[in-house]
């Protein structure tokens, strides 16, 4: 049993993918959307990254990246690693 604590204990740091397949840590998604909305806005987030919520948030790296999509996946990898 202390072997599995250990485990979970000891944090390391994730990458951009596995911190978005784990964006329920820290509240890291919901903390994205917020920090994005405040500074894009609602309607870029509703163009831009509500697609990829609603479908799967992983979707994201099915297409080339641009500014909005790089913000939102490095926020949400900062929140999941802070």
């Amino acid at each position: 049993m202390e072997r599995y604590k250990k485990r979970f204990i000891e944090h390391k740091e994730m990458n951009a993918y596995e911190a978005l397949f784990n964006c329920h840590i820290n509240d890291a998604l919901n903390k994205a959307i917020d920090l994005f909305i405040k500074k894009y806005g609602e309607n870029v987030y509703n163009k831009q990254i509500a697609p990829f919520v609603k479908r799967g948030v992983m979707g994201i790296f099915e297409k080339n990246p641009n500014e909005y999509t790089i913000f939102f996946v490095d926020s949400v990898t900062n929140y999941v690693n802070s």
